[in-house]
């Protein structure tokens, strides 16, 4: 099982992506663990959770290859082994491997799953981790089901909801509650120390923090369900949950209500948090595949021949699901801020201004000035003439979905050049944003402008 999702997955691999951004950061922290600790554009960090890039790190001090190709090949391993502990998951018939054999074969085919294991996303491990720690507490591994949910705790926030549900199925056990606790505090001990440490408090501003503090808009998260996983497979989902052992059904029930309630409230409009729930989805329909299969018997031909049509039907949604995202990705990649930086990757002629420098830094090696670095209260047009006159800098990339973070920069949303009067340490100067070059590429720009700055005599 795991070579045919590994096969499956290594095919899907080779179509052209562009990371998300919050991937770069993954890798900065990466590139940061064993040489700064860990820390963001100089400053320590602990929004984003340290297991994730602690792997990729490892990974490319073994391999010696680049962090997006150390994140992407970990992400591949990771999802491959996914259908593996999908075997392991005893259904609803404890004597027959049919119900895990289904599960499996779903979730190598899935197309939103291939999508993320090419990504340097969190999403394939925190599913793995998850499902692992469940099959442990499964086996009677307390323990140990807390030191891996313990880890599903360091990549991804919502790990504590996975823990959350354990603790209330195991509430007639307090020896279990306590042993789930010890292992999962064992495992985030490091961190919870060295956050209190650096920032005077546990887990510092791990985004589980901040969840109903953000704009909530989450009305769009069943939906995008029936996107990633697709009807179908979220009805024999429904069937294969209700035929569920009991425990079995309190515990992924308890959890799926959980992180559904939680990215319902707080929801950015990104299928990435619905990633980790895919590996329960495909669980459950290989389970409601089988109880139907069941049903239908040898007697009843008709019905077991609906059956199996339902499971061919229920395979061909997976594959066309990967091909719309095959499709997608194809249609939007590269995307147009990483054409900007590639058409001035062999540019001698000054630095680069930009919001995403960390993308310049892992596709092209490109040493780029970080927009953000401006302070709170400063003219941004003084900051670019400083980069201008101090920093050698030459170039500014600007796209038009930056407009809500930076609008004071939204003069250059239209493609538009300008000269602006700048004041700066009693001088006046003429601060030119020169048009050069523009990439588009479906709805997305990007503009590249020549600076330049001349004293005002």
């Amino acid at each position: 099982m795991f070579l045919i999702a590994l096969l499956v997955r290594i095919g899907f691999y080779f179509i052209p992506r562009t990371l998300r951004y919050d991937s770069y950061i993954m890798l900065e922290l990466a590139d940061n663990f064993f040489k700064t600790g860990y820390q963001l554009f100089g400053e320590p960090h602990s929004k984003f959770l340290p297991l994730y890039p602690f792997l990729i790190a490892v990974i490319h001090q073994i391999s010696g290859g680049s962090y997006v190709l150390a994140a992407r090949l970990l992400n591949v391993l990771i999802s491959s082994l996914i259908p593996v502990l999908a075997l392991w998951w005893p259904l609803k018939n404890p004597r027959t491997l049919l119900p895990g054999i289904l599960a499996a074969l779903l979730i190598a085919v899935s197309g939103f799953d291939l999508l993320f294991c090419s990504y340097a996303e969190t999403a394939p491990l925190l599913a793995f981790l998850t499902l692992a720690g469940f099959l442990l507490y499964k086996q009677d591994r307390i323990f140990f089901a807390g030191l891996v949910l313990g880890l599903a705790g360091l990549t991804r926030a919502e790990g504590l909801l996975a823990l959350g549900a354990v603790v209330l199925v195991s509430f007639r056990s307090s020896k279990k509650i306590i042993a789930l606790l010890a292992g999962y505090l064992l495992a985030s001990s490091p961190w919870l120390i060295w956050t209190w440490i650096r920032f005077g408090r546990p887990g510092a501003g791990t985004y589980l923090m901040e969840l109903f503090l953000a704009q909530h808009t989450g009305l769009n998260f069943f939906s995008d369900l029936f996107k990633i996983a697709g009807p179908l497979a979220l009805v024999l989902a429904g069937i294969g949950w209700l035929k569920l052992e009991k425990e079995d059904r309190e515990l992924t029930g308890l959890y799926f209500l959980f992180y559904t309630a939680l990215h319902c409230w707080w929801w950015w409009s990104s299928y990435r948090f619905s990633a980790p729930l895919t590996w329960m989805i495909f669980l459950f329909a290989g389970n409601g595949i089988s109880y139907l299969r069941a049903q239908g018997g040898n007697r009843r031909v008709k019905l077991t021949a609906l059956v199996f049509l339902l499971m061919l039907l229920a395979f061909g949604e997976q594959f066309l699901l990967a091909g719309i995202y095959a499709k997608k990705i194809a249609a939007t990649n590269p995307d147009p801020i990483l054409e900007a930086f590639q058409s001035l990757r062999d540019e001698t002629n000054g630095k680069i201004i930009s919001s995403k420098p960390l993308m310049a830094k892992f596709e092209y090696g490109i040493d780029s000035i970080n927009l953000m670095e401006f302070k709170v209260g400063e003219s941004p047009n003084q900051f670019v003439l400083k980069k201008v006159l101090n920093n050698n800098a030459r170039w500014f990339i600007w796209s038009p979905d930056l407009r809500e973070y930076y609008d004071y920069f939204n003069f250059l949303s239209e493609g538009n050049g300008k000269k602006i009067p700048v004041e700066l340490d009693g001088k006046k100067y003429w601060l030119n944003y020169d048009f050069y070059l523009i990439f588009k590429k479906g709805d997305a720009f990007a503009y590249i402008y020549e600076l330049s700055g001349q004293e005002i005599k």
